[in-house]
């Protein structure tokens, strides 16, 4: 391995380091450092973030643990001058099991193991923290399930360990499980052993139990995605899975008095690109039970899932917008940016971060991110966590949201967001609204004109049934237009704001995305004949829209899910595409038909084809 210059780092104070201590000279020139892989990325920038600086005096060997099984991490793990503390027995006793395993997952959880410690380390995991950690995922490791096999064990083993180390990594896939998600990544920052006990004894006794011992049946069994040994950004792993079935199913059994141990949350496979994501609610209390679809948590949930899983009573966790203050409110509402902002601060102030917050995916600039292109981006309401809020002009925040990577705002993603848009999100879709508007006046007065500002609101108008679909099309052909003119005007003169313009065609590009297929095809033609989009990633994204349709038809046909309006829509959309097909050269439509009996793009470098790209793998069984 060869060896990098170093700098020496004053730590004194933080757990685990020792006060002397030296850290690879890439800390402090990033252009050199090699490519990092994904978990290593998000950690390379927790440990960026403690430590005073001085100038490098010797090279020394970097330690380079390898994580995922790649060969290279540029993960920053210091070399110590003493140890960091006293040996860790369970630490041994883990690392002894894993060296009995086969040697790719000796390998992978080793890797995982190293990126443990060092999170505890920049982080402040307590000594007994990381001990009752590593005993759980011992536990998992050398113990056998009646009702699980050695393999989904050990991947189940194998999973709790890399999101102990890595807790933004946790998804809740394609279920409508985010409040337990965000519990879930919330103990595994916090509590990472309580977290992993929960699933552990998910896991090996098939059950969990209330406060008042009552013993609560859990299916083990992996469904969806959870089948994968090592799932994707956006898929739900079996330990996540083990974890939320667990969760919800301890906080709809609390305090129900004689009826505690007869409800029951069950998660079974869903329907391929329908509604129904599988979950159900049963009470036992009657004769036949009764079956009900799982809707969600309130905020009441939440806290008392929080304080079963964690032990800690924190009635305050969950923020979320209210109308006015008062009257029997649980969590900690507020009416306006401001109190939205003291909170965030109070909790930061008392360590109380990450805090969850109740949002809606539908408003801006959330939908951007959301994976369900079904709706067009309507959305629905969504729990996240804020793991951090940073003051300044403007203050911003980060958030962790479980829906996949490309929704997290954090270091690691080299994103943040504007305080000012996460309180639009937590406003109600007609709230979001009339915020949009009073923006655009006080646009307006100042002489500004914001373009991706305009086509916000009017994708608000059609969340809010304001305008159909056809509308909005217009909508944004015409906003398109306008702002195009006034584009070229400004660049002839000198004083084009190309910022604007680049939030803009992105907003644009967003918005044309998520629009059912026909109209979808119709605006990437628009997109193209402006010159937002080649003729290369034009081609490619009618490619990707064929692809994306047809699976979804049919997936939807195979679950029995035939809607004569869907197939109307299905045939519309077919029409428009296979006009713009005939329209290109022999060479293009014969490379075009090769890729449309493939089912796949030739690329998936593009915009279009890359959004497309990601849905499909998130909602892959």
């Amino acid at each position: 391995m060869a060896k990098k210059p170093a700098v020496r780092i004053h730590t004194s104070g933080l757990h685990g380091f020792h006060p002397k201590m030296t850290f690879p000279l890439e800390q402090l020139t990033p252009a050199l450092a090699a490519p990092r892989d994904e978990i290593s990325e998000r950690l390379y920038w927790d440990a960026r973030e403690y430590g005073n600086f001085e100038s490098p005096s010797q090279n020394i060997q970097a330690f380079e643990p390898q994580l995922q099984g790649f060969s290279q991490s540029d993960l920053l793990l210091a070399s110590l001058e003493t140890p960091v503390s006293p040996v860790l027995a369970e630490r041994g006793k883990l690392a002894a099991a894993i060296e009995q395993l086969d040697p790719s997952r000796r390998e992978r959880l080793s890797n995982r193991l190293e990126a443990l410690d060092t999170r505890a380390r920049a982080t402040g995991l307590s000594r007994e923290q990381l001990e009752a950690t590593y005993g759980q995922i011992r536990r998992l490791i050398e113990n056998r399930a009646a009702t699980l096999t050695d393999e989904q064990r050990l991947n189940i083993a194998e999973q709790v360990l890399s999101m102990a180390a890595d807790p933004t990594s946790i998804d809740q896939g394609v279920h409508d499980t985010c409040g337990a998600a965000v519990i879930e990544v919330r103990s595994y920052i916090r509590h990472p052993e309580k977290a992993a006990k929960l699933v552990a004894d998910a896991a090996l006794n098939g059950e969990v139990l209330t406060r008042n011992g009552v013993a609560l049946p859990i299916d083990t069994a992996p469904h969806d995605t959870s089948k994968l040994d090592l799932p994707k950004s956006g898929q739900r792993s079996h330990a996540s899975e083990l974890f939320q079935v667990a969760a919800i199913n301890l906080a709809l059994n609390d305090g129900i008095g004689e009826k505690e141990g007869k409800i029951a949350f069950r998660q079974n496979d869903r329907r391929p690109e329908a509604i129904d994501m599988g979950e159900i609610v049963l009470d036992f209390s009657v004769h036949p039970p009764a079956e009900k679809k799982f809707t969600g948590l309130f905020v009441s949930d939440i806290l008392r899932m929080n304080k079963l899983v964690t032990g800690d009573d924190e009635p305050e966790l969950v923020l979320w917008k209210a109308r006015a203050l008062g009257g029997r409110q649980y969590g900690k509402p507020f009416t306006n940016e401001t109190e939205m902002e003291n909170a965030l601060r109070e909790a930061k102030s008392n360590g109380k971060l990450p805090a969850v917050i109740y949002v809606y995916s539908g408003n801006d600039p959330l939908w951007q991110d959301a994976p369900n292109n079904n709706d067009g981006g309507r959305g629905d309401g969504h729990y996240i966590n804020v793991t951090d809020v940073h003051p300044g002009e403007p203050t911003t925040v980060e958030i962790d949201s479980t829906w996949w990577r490309r929704a997290d705002y954090l270091k690691s993603t080299g994103k943040s967001m504007k305080l000012c848009d996460l309180y639009m999100s937590s406003l109600t879709p007609k709230e979001a609204e009339a915020q949009l508007r009073q923006q655009i006046a006080a646009d307006v007065a100042d002489g500004r004109i914001d373009t991706s500002r305009q086509i916000a609101l009017a994708r608000q108008e059609w969340v809010n049934g304001k305008i159909d679909t056809e509308g909005l099309e217009s909508s944004l052909r015409e906003l398109l237009l306008y702002a195009d003119m006034r584009w070229q005007a400004e660049r002839k003169v000198g004083n084009l704001n190309v910022d604007e313009q680049r939030r803009a065609l992105t907003k644009a590009m967003e918005a044309v995305d998520r629009l059912p297929y026909a109209n979808k095809v119709r605006m990437l033609e628009t997109l193209k004949n402006k010159g937002v989009i080649d003729d290369r990633e034009y081609v490619s994204a009618l490619v990707a829209t064929a692809n994306e349709m047809s699976e979804q038809r049919m997936m939807t046909t195979f679950a029995g899910e035939y809607d004569p309006k869907m197939e109307l829509g299905y045939r519309r959309a077919q029409d428009e595409l296979s006009r713009r097909f005939e329209a290109l050269s022999p060479e293009v439509r014969r490379s075009v038909e090769e890729q449309l009996r493939r089912g796949q793009n030739s690329t998936s470098t593009g915009f279009f084809a890359s959004r497309a790209k990601e849905r499909r793998e998130r909602r892959k069984l």
